[in-house]
């Protein structure tokens, strides 16, 4: 049977229709409030949470490192946190690409992520006013010689990047037996300007080192 349709006349005594317009519309404004000051803080609160131990675990199991090395692996959440959060920063993905290379190249992750910040800002596709390119800054001339057929295009791949930046500082390392601050230097300045220095008995250091490891250079 069809509904009766008719409509009802307002009765003294009941509440109008315009008292309940003026109460729905009351709660869609407090509900719009709210749902503004939750956005705003979900975008100026702090960064999510990155977890880097799955990765970096699945990595060390891989490649057979022992199970204490968690504490370091730890260590390196925190880093990684530290960065992701600062003014520059990493995407929770590129830290976590910077953290594992330079654990693959044996470089402290501390000084791979510096080399980064000061190298490019994190970004990978700076290009440096001398030809430069990528992440870690690499010149073409360098990446062909590193890895042959290497154009300037490819250093803007992150992984790349990463893998040769690190591999050449950690050469640089071994070059000069392990010292890191005579390994940075040659990465920026070049080796041969290093040695020279050397020979000479000057400092070759100009400032480069002290940008990378901050408080760490003064320790």
């Amino acid at each position: 049977m069809e509904r009766d349709r008719r409509i009802v006349p307002f009765r003294r005594g009941r509440l109008g229709s315009g008292f309940w317009v003026a109460v729905v519309a009351l709660l869609g404004a407090v509900w719009l409030v709210g749902f503004a000051h939750g956005s705003t803080v979900a975008v100026a609160g702090e960064a999510p949470e990155v977890s880097l131990l799955p990765s970096v675990q699945a990595l060390e199991i891989e490649r057979g490192v022992p199970a204490d090395t968690l504490p370091e692996l730890r260590s390196g959440e925190e880093l990684i946190r530290t960065y992701v959060r600062g003014n520059r920063r990493p995407t929770p993905e590129l830290a976590r690409r910077i953290y594992e290379a330079a654990r693959a190249h044996g470089i402290d992750p501390q000084v791979a992520f510096g080399l980064v910040r000061v190298e490019s800002g994190f970004r990978p596709n700076a290009v440096g006013p001398g030809g430069a390119a990528g992440l870690t800054q690499i010149m073409p001339r360098t990446a062909a010689w590193l890895r042959p057929g290497t154009t300037p295009r490819d250093l803007r791949s992150p992984e790349l990047s990463l893998d040769l930046g690190f591999g050449y500082l950690r050469e640089l390392k071994d070059r000069y037996d392990g010292d890191v601050r005579l390994a940075l230097l040659a990465y920026n300045r070049g080796p041969g300007t290093v040695d020279r220095a050397l020979r000479r008995g000057a400092n070759p250091d100009n400032g480069y080192v002290e940008r990378v490891l901050g408080r760490q250079a003064r320790q």
